[in-house]
C-alpha cells in the first residue's frame, strides 16, 4: 500500500529499507529522564528502562530524515526477552509495516528491534502514529490486536503528579517534534498548548510495574487515549493487570495492558 500523499519518506513507505545504529543507555541519561516522568530511577537501578528506547527510535528515524514535528503517538507494544543492562552496546533497526490515509490524518504502523552483540532480539517495539490533518479534533487510538482489556471495576489510587514545561521539553529535548514544546506550533495543530509524549506517562506505569524490582520479560500494550499537556495535573491508578494515568477531567490519558509478565 502507498503512502498517504502528504507524508512520503521512505520510513512512511511499507518494506523501505532503514539503516542500522548502535545504541547505549547511560545510567545518568536515565535518571534524568524517569525524573522528568516522575518515576524515582533506582527502580530501574543496573537495567535499562525499556520505554525510552522509543526515543532512540525517533532518532532513527531523524538521522533517515524522516518528518518527526506534528506526529502523534497512538499507541505502543512493547515486548522484552530480558533485561538490557545499563552501558550494553544494542543495535536498533527499523521498518514501516502500514500506512494509510484516514479522514483526521495520515496513519502508520512502524517496527523497532534492538539486538545484542549476539544479534538476538531483546526488546522489540510496535509504533501506531498519525500526522493530524491541520486543526484536526485530537485522534482517536488506532485498533490495536489483542483489544484494551475492559476497564476493571475498581481502579486503586497510586498517584499524581503535576506536569510543567521544562519535564516535558527536557523529555523531548533531544528527540525534536516542536508539538512537545512550541505553543504556536502546537496551537496550530489543534491543541491547546503543548502535548506531553505518550512516552513520558507510560514511563511512569512502567516505573509502578517495576516498583519492587525491574521485570525481566514482558509484553505490554500502551493506549494513548487523550493528550497530556505540559501544565497537567494527572493521576495514576492500577488495576490487576492494567495501569492507567487519568486527565485533570477524570478521563483516561493512556492505559497501559500487561499481557504477560515475569520477575
Amino acid at each position: 500500500m502507498p503512502p498517504p500523499p502528504n507524508v512520503t519518506h521512505p520510513c512512511f513507505t511499507p518494506g523501505a529499507a532503514w539503516r542500522q545504529v548502535t545504541v547505549t543507555r547511560h545510567a545518568a541519561y536515565q535518571a534524568s529522564r524517569m525524573e522528568a516522568c516522575g518515576v524515582d530511577p533506582a527502580r530501574w537501578a543496573g537495567v535499562a528502562e525499556p520505554t525510552l528506547f522509543g526515543n532512540d527510535n525517533f532518532r532513527l528515524l531523524s538521522a533517515e530524515g524522516a518528518p518527526i514535528d506534528g506526529f502523534v503517538h497512538m499507541a505502543q507494544r512493547l515486548r522484552q526477552t530480558r533485561p538490557i543492562a545499563l552501558g550494553e552496546t544494542l543495535t536498533l533497526s527499523g521498518r514501516c509495516t502500514h500506512a494509510e490515509a484516514r479522514p483526521n490524518g495520515a496513519f502508520f504502523i512502524q517496527e523497532f528491534a534492538l539486538a545484542d552483540s549476539a544479534g538476538q532480539v531483546v526488546l522489540t517495539a510496535e509504533h501506531h502514529r498519525l500526522k493530524p490533518a491541520p486543526k484536526s479534533a485530537a485522534p482517536k487510538p488506532a485498533a490495536l490486536s489483542p483489544r484494551a482489556t475492559p476497564e476493571p471495576p475498581e481502579f486503586a489510587e497510586v498517584a499524581g503528579r503535576a506536569m510543567t514545561p521544562e519535564a516535558v521539553t527536557l523529555f523531548s529535548s533531544d528527540v525534536g517534534n516542536l508539538l512537545h514544546f512550541d505553543p504556536d506550533f502546537a496551537q496550530a495543530m489543534g491543541f491547546r498548548a503543548p502535548i506531553a509524549q505518550g512516552l513520558m506517562a507510560m514511563a511512569w506505569m512502567m516505573g509502578e510495574m517495576a516498583c519492587n524490582r525491574p521485570p525481566r520479560t514482558f509484553d505490554v500494550i500502551c493506549r494513548f487515549r487523550r493528550p497530556v499537556f505540559w501544565d497537567d495535573t494527572i493521576r495514576l491508578q492500577a488495576a490487576p493487570g492494567v495501569f492507567r494515568v487519568m486527565t485533570p477531567a477524570g478521563k483516561p490519558a493512556a492505559e497501559l495492558t500487561v499481557n504477560a509478565l515475569t520477575y
